[in-house]
């Protein structure tokens, strides 16, 4: 097989570690009285067995994200972080294995996934398609203006051949350029762009992606980790110029991120990994 034949439903094994989807939204009248109905509602409330609440400094995402978010909705940093953060935990999706955290505010809601025998992102899309269906509807006046998946995946070898059956070097250790005496310690790749993607004859989407690949050095019996950290996302420039609207977009917009995303993956690591991990039919 060629790389192109290989599906996210035909592989029986990734690396993957963390997943997290993230929506930021605007036009919130007062979050506690959606996140009351969450608490109330059996398509949410059985889902997840804990829930507490704090503030948005203890959020899943990094400060420089925050310090982001905040700049755009053009808020102090102080009052931003010190807003409510509810947060729900102890999930139970059915025949799933991950651990699953939501986190919601009244800019932005997160859905962390750490990942244990993942298999795919379908029973989570189907939950947020399901959730911002109904929240949206409460409000006329929501607006998203941002839809985000980061996908983290990476493993740690005795070597760095070892590591090179598994990715791609061009992507990773750059062994082209070692020359004798040299010891790699820290590699690290980024590349951003926007991406064109035909979704039906004649129609092109634009989703936005950054894609980093990192090569250290650790300690302990396997001391070459390497790390894939692909982010792809709309945000409010490609919304508009795609003229997305939600909900009724968002399941579409959620797959289409996250195809290019496996396209992505599939070109990071190599074909004799991919091969080993195929489905037999």
């Amino acid at each position: 097989m060629c790389k192109e034949q290989y599906t996210r439903h035909n592989l029986t094994h990734n690396m993957l570690k963390k997943v997290l989807i993230r929506v930021d939204y605007n036009g919130v009248t007062n979050i506690e009285n959606w996140v009351d109905t969450v608490k109330r509602d059996p398509r949410f409330n059985t889902v997840f067995n804990g829930y507490n609440q704090g503030y948005l400094n203890q959020a899943t995402f990094d400060l420089s994200k925050m310090e982001e978010v905040a700049k755009q909705r053009s808020m102090p940093m102080s009052a931003f972080s010190a807003a409510p953060l509810h947060r729900f935990f102890d999930s139970i999706f059915p025949g799933r294995q991950d651990k699953v955290t939501m986190e919601i505010a009244s800019l932005f809601m997160t859905f962390q996934i750490d990942c244990n025998n993942y298999t795919n992102a379908d029973d989570y899309f189907n939950y947020l398609t399901t959730y911002f269906d109904a929240f949206m509807h409460t409000d006329p006046y929501i607006k998203i203006e941002r839809i985000g998946i980061r996908k983290i995946s990476g493993g740690a070898f005795p070597s760095l051949p070892s590591m090179r059956e598994t990715f791609e070097d061009r992507f990773f250790d750059g062994h082209q350029v070692d020359r004798d005496n040299t010891t790699m310690i820290d590699r690290e790749y980024h590349d951003r762009y926007m991406k064109q993607i035909i979704s039906v004859p004649h129609s092109e989407k634009t989703v936005k992606m950054n894609y980093s690949t990192r090569c250290r050095q650790i300690e302990g019996q396997n001391p070459y980790q390497a790390i894939l950290d692909i982010d792809g996302y709309v945000d409010s420039f490609v919304i508009n110029k795609d003229t997305l609207t939600f909900p009724a977009d968002l399941r579409t917009t959620l797959d289409r991120i996250n195809d290019y995303m496996f396209e992505l993956y599939k070109m990071s690591v190599t074909e004799n990994y991919l091969s080993q991990h195929v489905q037999q039919q």
